[in-house]
């Protein structure tokens, strides 16, 4: 089962699993000593909500490290005043106007320069997620700077230099609080010129989860039945001048201090803007990664996070766009003539691809491309064994025969595109 907001924003990377099946708060993170934790009315839903929360450098707010709540101003508009406190709605349906009206993602780039550098992994998450959901529809307008009063466009920036001088990935959970001020951050590098946490297609997958309307799947009310929470294992990873072992547990003297700050990325999420898809999925791209926090239950599931959309991600969004997605389910019962093999390509169905690779959609046919930063053991110009191509948004990836394993580092493999794996030779056309 999945869990989806139905309005609140999101900002995802922090947890997301890696190769190594670690959890991101075990390397190192943004520091803040700016914790600030306020109680607003939501007049969606009519409830009182708590939330502890710091800022980006644009005022967006974050909360759960990696959520972004909305615009400060928002924030400060639904804390005026004092709101009678209103009964808690336990509902879990599908609000439909909550998510990207007809399926249709309408995105742009903050510059030119961040196309330049985001846009081969930007475009691959697309294709990873559209391999499960084909319904759908991405749609590109001119670079604009950000701006939080700009409707129904979600703005790809890769720089958010936080107040205290650090960056990190985030995004919109669909329409959160409204359709204005929407934002994904995919930081590329850090100050310092170490790469961070929006350099590979695991971490764009997993924050365009968010953008589709996917929220952590470890903070949804059934959490407990299939992994522990120890709260006594915790540790701050993002909060400055704090002891090694708060005590945060809801039965300790004092659970609200600021140094607890962290904690809040395992809270268990009861607010009628989210919903349930399905059983639990520990695989999920959207699930934290096993740590001393949050641990394997016996009797439950195995905590085991996918770098790529899970067939429960895909059912999940299917859900939320169920008039959309309905027709294409219905087409998977027709017959289908498949393409006349043809040099170098894969079939989606039956793949034909190495594990190490992904059978990925060029246009007109499927091809096995590497890992972004990966290439086949083979000399650099033997076309044989591996290659690039002329394609706009896919000079940064190397194709390979069927079953061949990509399993060596490019030369340059945390390069922009087309600089990615420039050793390898470009060709105008598929060689194989």
């Amino acid at each position: 089962m999945h869990f989806l907001p139905l309005g609140l924003l999101s900002l995802a990377s922090l947890a997301l699993a890696q190769n190594s099946s670690t959890l991101l708060t075990q390397v190192p993170h943004p520091q803040t000593s700016n914790y600030t934790t306020t109680t607003y009315f939501d007049p969606r839903t009519g409830e009182n909500q708590t939330i502890t929360y710091t800022l980006s450098s644009a005022a967006n707010v974050i909360i759960e490290h990696d959520i972004n709540w909305g615009p400060l101003s928002l924030l400060r508009e639904w804390s005026s005043g004092s709101s009678p406190k209103v009964p808690s709605k336990r509902g879990f349906g599908v609000i439909n106007t909550k998510a990207w009206p007809d399926a249709t993602i309408v995105y742009r780039y903050d510059s030119c320069d961040t196309k330049k550098t985001l846009q081969g992994v930007f475009d691959s998450a697309i294709k990873e997620w559209k391999k499960g959901d084909p319904f759908l529809i991405f749609k590109e307008m001119p670079p604009g700077a950000y701006d939080e009063n700009v409707q129904g466009v979600i703005t790809i920036t890769k720089a958010d230099d936080g107040p205290d001088g650090s960056y990190w990935c985030w995004s919109n959970v669909a329409w959160a609080n409204g359709n204005k001020g929407l934002r994904m951050n995919l930081q590329w590098l850090n100050k310092d010129g170490s790469g961070s946490c929006g350099q590979d297609l695991a971490t764009a997958v997993h924050e365009m989860g968010h953008m589709l309307g996917l929220k952590h799947e470890h903070m949804r009310p059934d959490r407990d039945t299939y992994v522990k929470l120890d709260c006594t294992q915790y540790s701050p990873w993002t909060i400055q001048n704090c002891p090694a072992k708060p005590k945060c547990c809801p039965t300790d003297p004092s659970p609200g201090d600021r140094c607890c700050g962290d904690l809040h990325n395992f809270d268990i999420t009861t607010s009628t803007n989210y919903a349930m898809y399905g059983p639990y999925d520990c695989k999920s791209v959207m699930h934290y990664s096993s740590s001393s926090i949050l641990q394997n239950r016996p009797g439950g599931c195995t905590i085991a996070p996918s770098t790529l959309p899970t067939q429960g991600d895909f059912d999940a969004v299917c859900q939320i766009y169920k008039p959309q997605c309905t027709p294409w389910k219905n087409l998977q019962n027709c017959a289908t003539t498949p393409d006349p093999v043809v040099c170098g390509t894969c079939s989606p169905i039956t793949r034909g691809c190495h594990i190490t690779t992904s059978c990925i959609d060029t246009g007109a046919k499927f091809h096995c491309a590497c890992r972004a930063g990966f290439k086949a053991a083979a000399a650099d110009n033997d076309v044989s064994k591996h290659f690039r191509l002329p394609w706009d948004n896919y000079k940064h990836l190397v194709f390979v025969p069927e079953n061949t394993p990509c399993d060596t580092l490019c030369n340059n493999p945390h390069g922009f595109s087309p600089e990615l794996c420039a050793e390898v030779k470009m060709q105008d056309m598929c060689p194989l």
